[in-house]
């Protein structure tokens, strides 16, 4: 497969093959979040993503976006999550909680508040749903729609 270079100015440089590539890497031309795109299909990553490259180790193999901390997406979503879990569908607690963990373990900073909400979340959707079940206000509600 062969991949084109978006350059920082926008341009696009190749397509080139895997040791092309590599080539390139050793002479400096090609980094870890330089831009790559498939010739074939258009998906566009960064070239730390492409496993076949050799970038030396003193590189590292993930891309963050300047400015994003890692996991800061995923606890960004958790909270989301959370929040409409709370206010209206309480399913969406458990995925939020499912977030907040990746985000914990990619090391965001902040992730173990984004986990104690959303158990907070879910607890309360428990405590709901037990308080409806269990004073009959389920049955009223239903007879009510009829």
């Amino acid at each position: 497969m062969r991949y084109f270079v978006i350059g920082e100015d926008g341009q696009l440089y190749g397509p080139a093959d895997i040791p092309t590539l590599n080539q390139w890497i050793a002479e400096g031309r090609l980094r870890p979040t330089s831009m790559i795109m498939e010739e074939l299909g258009g998906a566009r990553f960064a070239a730390s993503m492409l496993k076949e490259l050799d970038f030396p180790s003193n590189y590292p193999r993930t891309f963050t976006p300047a400015g994003l901390s890692p996991g800061e997406n995923e606890v960004k979503t958790a909270w989301i999550m959370g929040v409409i879990g709370l206010l209206c569908c309480s399913f969406f607690g458990p995925i939020g909680l499912v977030y907040a963990i990746v985000g914990k373990r990619k090391g965001h900073p902040k992730a173990i508040g984004a986990i104690v909400f959303c158990t907070f979340v879910i607890l309360a959707s428990i405590a709901w749903t037990y308080y409806y079940f269990s004073s009959g206000r389920l049955e009223e509600i239903l007879r009510g729609m009829r």
